[in-house]
């Protein structure tokens, strides 16, 4: 038997997206006639790389978007913008 503790994932990083940005290769995003990302490879990427950057970027214990300074979503949409969206 295999003793120790379980091993988990551990947080999503997006690290190919970045280093596409890095090498000018932003991803390009397209939106539906509501302004919301298509949930394509592109849509889905964009989903993941919002939800690390909130995560490294937002203290845990907000309860709401709503709640977050403006400051820090600002600082959130500047990192978001200029590493995948084109």
């Amino acid at each position: 038997p295999i003793t120790g503790q379980k091993k988990t994932r551990g947080p999503t990083s997006m690290c190919r997206l970045i280093a596409a940005a890095r090498w000018g290769k932003k991803s390009t995003i397209e939106y539906d006639d509501m302004g919301r990302p298509v949930y394509n490879e592109n849509g889905k990427a964009l989903q993941s790389f919002i939800g690390s950057v909130v995560r490294s970027m937002v203290q845990i214990n907000i309860n709401s978007w709503s709640t977050v300074p403006e400051n820090m979503k600002q600082k959130v949409w500047e990192e978001i913008s200029v590493s995948i969206i084109q």
